[in-house]
């Protein structure tokens, strides 16, 4: 019993936290002043320069950037 939960533990620690981790960040435009979820389209277009990582949708507001309304963050 405790070497299944164990194993399970373990299968969700490998490959289920790191997917919520990547699923949280969103990337903020310096130029635009506007945030996107990272597989939006605009994101694929914008310079490794004006890039800017949050963390949380909470944080890049609080940084007064707005939402893109493509992806709708």
């Amino acid at each position: 019993m405790k070497k299944r939960f164990i194993k399970a533990l373990c299968l969700m620690l490998i490959f289920i936290v790191p997917a919520l981790a990547l699923a949280a960040h969103y990337i903020g435009n310096r130029n635009s002043q506007k945030f996107h979820h990272p597989n939006c389209r605009w994101v694929k277009q914008m310079s490794p320069a004006n890039k800017i990582i949050f963390q949380s949708r909470e944080y890049a507001l609080q940084a007064g950037y707005i939402p893109c309304k493509v992806c709708k963050p």
